[in-house]
């Protein structure tokens, strides 16, 4: 098992899944740009490590 693997199943409980997106592309006044949703706060986003 790698260090990454072990690490993973350590601090991230099976009933999540750990989610990254990322997005290339070029600016443009589409107003598809314009949306921008509600963030959450970092209370929301991490999850506990227990002790």
């Amino acid at each position: 098992m790698e260090f990454i693997d072990a690490m993973a199943r350590r601090l991230i409980p099976n009933r999540y899944t750990l989610l990254c997106g990322i997005s290339i592309g070029y600016p443009s006044d589409h107003r598809t740009n314009g949306f921008q949703p509600e963030k959450l706060g970092v209370d929301a986003l991490t999850i506990p490590i227990p002790s």
